[in-house]
């Protein structure tokens, strides 16, 4: 599990989603096939986490997490609070690069977010005025035993 540390106020989902992408690229002597199937559920807390559901390595785990990292900056997406589940992953033992996974993770949030409503937890909130800063730290993902309790 990967954790991406939020701040206040509270932005989430409106309901649960679900999305999947595979990639495959055949070009002799670059092959590259990745795939996610994942699974977007609202929270109450402020911290997005991804949940790896599936048995992977780790590289891939973080070429998702970053492929996530990615799309949040990429659409500036108003979303701190989130549990991202990877449910399923298209792999192939010879041809699967993380760079795959980091592009399929990438252009599955892209696909989805637009269609999704977001709302606010205005009860959070710890100052009167809306930060500047992006939602995340400098330091976007930390391990699971960090602040965000699950």
């Amino acid at each position: 599990m990967i954790e991406i540390i939020t701040r206040s106020p509270i932005h989430t989902l409106s309901h649960p989603a679900i999305v999947t992408v595979h990639l495959s690229n055949q070009s002799p002597g670059a092959e590259s096939v990745g795939g996610v199937t994942l699974y977007l559920e609202p929270v109450d807390e402020p911290c997005i986490k991804l949940i790896s559901g599936v048995k992977v390595d780790r590289n891939y785990e973080k070429a998702v997490a970053q492929g996530i990292q990615q799309a949040l900056e990429d659409l500036n997406a108003n979303i701190t609070a989130l549990h991202i589940w990877w449910c399923d992953w298209l792999w192939h033992p010879i041809d699967s690069r993380p760079r795959a996974f980091t592009r399929a993770a990438t252009r599955a949030i892209a696909e989805i977010l637009p269609w999704l409503e977001l709302r606010r937890f205005v009860g959070h909130s710890t100052s009167s005025s809306p930060s500047a800063e992006p939602p995340f730290t400098s330091n976007f993902f930390e391990l699971a035993d960090s602040s965000c309790n699950y």
